[in-house]
């Protein structure tokens, strides 16, 4: 074999090698790529099992308002921009040589940030808040995916707490969270226009059955507060709880509001 030949030979075992160097990467990469896109499902069916733990219920709930809502994501929205599409050497000339205005741009840019980061904070916590209850909770997804609930949309509600075996220490512990939750429940009762409005909601009441109310979207959040602060707290330090259970009852009714004028 000459040498011409030999060195054709060597290029097309080159050659061969390279290929099947490529086709085996091809194959790794595209394993990774499966791997990657079923985690990546398995994180979407995991979100949409939990749907009372989404971003957007989160909203719903601490915005209450679709107007409010809309006015501070629009305003968040607008300081980013303002702020990622100003030079970083003019925040310096203001730190350095602003003046009282100046100084309080600087403070709401910085308060900003700080919000933002707040909410981000306040979302993770939300979207986790229930893998670490360390009891079960049955009804919260029906609670906060009703989509008829609102500022001044109402239903009837209740809450009951289940022990694991009830003593008398547990017991007056679950009569006492049950009186502060409604105690605070109350307090986002806003006065209704008319006494038959107001006749339809029911106040929060802590009875040995468990407690019963009116909700709406505060009133929700309310019961988040409720759940993951002190009665997660109580579960920790005791370990009596077995299952929360809320129930909505009847259909939703509107409650109006004094007007302005």
């Amino acid at each position: 074999m000459d040498k011409y030949t030999e060195d054709l030979k060597k290029k097309a075992d080159r050659a061969r090698v390279s290929q099947e160097r490529r086709a085996d990467l091809s194959r790794r990469f595209k394993s990774s790529g499966n791997r990657i896109l079923s985690g990546w499902n398995e994180l979407l069916e995991r979100q949409n099992s939990e749907k009372g733990d989404r971003i957007i219920v989160w909203w719903r709930l601490r915005t209450v308002d679709p107007v409010i809502g809309m006015f501070v994501l629009s305003a968040i929205i607008t300081h980013l921009i303002l702020t990622l599409t100003t030079p970083l050497e003019d925040f310096r000339k203001l730190l350095h040589r602003g003046s009282l205005a100046d100084y309080l741009y600087l403070a709401v840019t910085l308060g900003g940030f700080l919000f933002i980061g707040w909410a981000a904070v306040d979302v993770v916590r939300f979207k986790l808040w229930r893998r670490s209850l360390g009891f079960r909770l049955v009804g919260w997804a029906d609670l906060v995916d009703d989509a008829q609930l609102e500022l001044r949309q109402w239903r009837a509600c209740s809450i009951r707490i289940e022990l694991k075996s009830e003593t008398n220490d547990s017991r007056e512990a679950v009569k006492a969270l049950s009186q502060l939750f409604a105690l605070e429940a109350n307090k986002s009762y806003y006065a209704a226009e008319s006494e038959s409005d107001a006749r339809r909601r029911e106040a929060w009441i802590a009875s040995e059955e468990g407690l019963s109310g009116s909700v709406n979207l505060r009133v929700a959040w309310k019961v988040y507060k409720f759940l993951s602060g002190p009665v997660k707290k109580y579960q920790k330090a005791r370990g009596a709880i077995d299952t929360v259970r809320i129930e909505l009852k009847g259909e939703s009714f509107y409650v109006s509001a004094p007007s302005a004028d």
